[in-house]
């Protein structure tokens, strides 16, 4: 078993030259790093862990400008967090920015109504449609997102490894992705 801390530490570099690629005010808050997992393990989550924090700072926290209009701080917050929980090891990142934009998935996403009747998000069937196959919300590729692949590429190794990837997001609150996995494989 290895810490999970060994993925999380270049993370902040990561956040740092995104947000400033993108003209974004972001910090990073990394909590549970010694949280240990097999060394197999985190060595395959490293290219999902840094998608997930990719689309956090190009698709979650809002620029400046939205933040302040807002109500919110002029900065965003990423937030990586890994825990033991009974047999697993559970790796959230959050952020605080401005949550998955419904209408721009179901635009992309004909005859997919992600609304459910009651009003709830219906969470798996957001995630089937975000996690597809060349699925993007943006016209266009850059350094951050557009191509459609990532998503995929991180729910498929999630499964691969007996693990399960949850979102959860609300408005202008934020966007939380949790992947749990087994300590060992």
């Amino acid at each position: 078993l290895v810490p999970v801390g060994e993925v999380f530490r270049r993370m902040p570099f990561v956040v740092r030259d995104l947000a400033r690629d993108v003209g974004k005010r972001v910090q990073l808050e990394i909590a549970g790093q010694s949280t240990e997992i097999d060394k197999f393990l985190i060595e395959r989550m490293m290219d999902p862990i840094l998608h997930l924090v990719r689309n956090a700072v190009g698709h979650g926290i809002e620029t400046v400008e939205r933040r302040v209009a807002a109500g919110k701080p002029p900065e965003g917050t990423i937030r990586l967090h890994a825990s033991t929980v009974g047999e697993s090891v559970v790796i959230e990142i959050a952020d605080d920015g401005g949550g998955i934009d419904l209408d721009a998935v179901a635009e992309r996403a004909p005859g997919q109504s992600i609304h459910a009747s009651d009003g709830a998000l219906d969470s798996r069937l957001l995630l089937d449609v975000i996690c597809a196959s060349g699925f993007s919300t943006r016209d266009e590729a850059d350094r951050i997102s557009g191509r459609g692949v990532g998503m995929a590429v991180a729910r498929a190794t999630v499964d691969e490894l007996g693990g399960t990837l949850e979102v959860d997001t609300e408005p202008g609150r934020g966007t939380t992705f949790s992947i749990t996995l087994p300590l060992t494989i």
